[in-house]
C-alpha cells in the first residue's frame, strides 16, 4: 500500500522514518542485475547494427545511449537506491521505501496482509540475499523489500507470519 492511499493517522500508519537498510550486499545485486541487462540490449543493438545496414546507425547511437545509462545504473544507482531503500517492522505494519528515480512508500497493516513469502532469484541466491514479498488485500498494495540478507529475511517472514496470525480481522 502506498502512504498516501492506505496509511490511516487514526491506526498511527503514516510516512515515518525507517530503522533497516537492506544488506549492503544489494549494491552488488543491483550492479551484477544492471550488468546482465546492459549487455543483453549491447548485444540485440551490435548484432542488429552488424547484420541489418537500414538500421546500423540507429543501432549504434542507441548502442551509445546503453552504454550511457548502463554506466550511471552501474556506478551511480546502487549506491542512490541503498541510501534510499529501508524498511520497518512495528506492532501494527510493515514498512517499505524503494527507488532511485522515483521512490515508492508501502505500508502494509498486519489486518490487511494475506500471505508472506521469501524469494530468491539466482543472482540473489549469488550474494546469500532474498526479496520479502508482502500480499495484502488490495490488489496494487503488495509490499516487497529487496536485498535483505537471507536470515534477516527469513527471520522477517517468521516475525510476520507470527504477527498476521495474532491479528484479528479478516485480511479484506
Amino acid at each position: 500500500m502506498t502512504a498516501s492511499d492506505s496509511a490511516s493517522p487514526v491506526l498511527g500508519l503514516h510516512p515515518r522514518a525507517l530503522s533497516h537498510p537492506v544488506c549492503p550486499r544489494a549494491k552488488s545485486m543491483w550492479r551484477l542485475n544492471a550488468l546482465i541487462t546492459n549487455v543483453g540490449i549491447l548485444a540485440v543493438l551490435v548484432v542488429a547494427a552488424l547484420l541489418w545496414e537500414p538500421v546500423r546507425i540507429w543501432s549504434l547511437i542507441l548502442a551509445a545511449v546503453t552504454v550511457v545509462t548502463a554506466l550511471v545504473e552501474i556506478f551511480l544507482a546502487p549506491s542512490i537506491r541503498y541510501r534510499v531503500h529501508r524498511w520497518d517492522l512495528t506492532d501494527q505494519a510493515v514498512y517499505a521505501r524503494s527507488g532511485w528515480i522515483t521512490q515508492h512508500w508501502q505500508v502494509a497493516p498486519f489486518s490487511r496482509i494475506q500471505t508472506v513469502e521469501a524469494k530468491r532469484g539466482p543472482v540473489q541466491r549469488m550474494f546469500r540475499l532474498a526479496s520479502v514479498k508482502v500480499t495484502t488485500a488490495s490488489a496494487s498494495a503488495d509490499v516487497t523489500i529487496v536485498g535483505l540478507d537471507e536470515q534477516d529475511a527469513d527471520s522477517l517472514v517468521q516475525s510476520l507470519t507470527e504477527a498476521t496470525q495474532s491479528t484479528l480481522g479478516d485480511a479484506t
